[in-house]
């Protein structure tokens, strides 16, 4: 049996924009420098759970980026190697969605 070589990856923990700015290109702006800072480190894959607001608009502001989104507690399509071990972190047992991309394909 071969050896599973895992992508190197990194998660986005917190993406918050106060209710005040909100709808105004700031979350846009942050997860584009934070998406490309990771790309710019080598990084592979780049995922986390999105929690809280509107389902509808954070899922939008995601797939602007290239991102794929699942619904929470859910496998993500992927091969095994994406996510490994470290699919519990995705996968969790809160409410929300989790979402990922590949790097540098």
């Amino acid at each position: 049996m071969a050896a599973q070589t895992l992508l190197r990856r990194t998660s986005l923990t917190r993406l918050c924009v106060d209710p005040a700015f909100r709808g105004r290109g700031v979350g846009d702006g942050l997860l584009g420098v934070a998406t490309a800072a990771a790309e710019r480190d080598g990084f592979r894959l780049i995922y986390g759970l999105s929690e809280g607001g509107s389902d509808t608009t954070r899922r939008r502001l995601y797939h602007r980026h290239g991102y794929q989104t699942g619904p929470q507690g859910a496998p993500p399509p992927s091969p095994p190697e994406v996510f490994g071990a470290y699919a519990p972190l995705v996968h969790g047992t809160r409410r929300g969605f989790h979402f990922w991309r590949l790097l540098r394909e």
